[in-house]
């Protein structure tokens, strides 16, 4: 819930975006990437505006780690996880671990998501593992 609303900045950004240039704010992987025959093979992931990469948890997890493995193609260039920081290489396919709550998000280098207060307090946080949060007013910059 706290992750919604935070996001409510770069959601109206989205909404704008589709209202004047009628780009899909939610898009399969195959509208951004019609020539990768990769973007017809991921249907349980999503582009999330022009930065964001979202997949859905839908495997049961595993007994021994309590978490589940979702599979996630990533397109050509550099990609951070989007809570951890984490370094992923584009141009193939990465395996990530989730808990059930917790939904992979990729952030494309150099994207710039804006956030609302909800952000800073909290319980989930940025590590400082190359991204960036810039705070003003209580709003936030999510740089990667």
């Amino acid at each position: 819930m706290q992750l919604r609303h935070a996001l409510i900045p770069y959601l109206y950004t989205l909404s704008w975006t589709h209202a004047t240039d009628d780009i899909l704010p939610i898009r399969p992987m195959y509208h951004d990437y019609p020539d990768q025959d990769e973007a017809y093979a991921c249907p349980q992931q999503y582009a999330f505006g022009s930065d964001l990469i979202a997949g859905a948890v839908y495997l049961a997890r595993r007994s021994d780690t309590r978490m589940a493995r979702q599979v996630v193609w990533l397109p050509d260039g550099d990609w951070y996880d989007f809570f951890s920081g984490q370094h992923y290489a584009g141009g193939g396919w990465q395996r990530a671990l989730r808990s059930l709550q917790d939904i992979p998000v990729f952030a494309k280098a150099g994207a710039i998501v804006p956030l609302g207060r909800e952000w800073a307090g909290a319980a989930w946080r940025i590590r400082r593992t190359g991204c960036t949060r810039f705070r003003r007013g209580g709003w936030a910059l999510h740089v990667v």
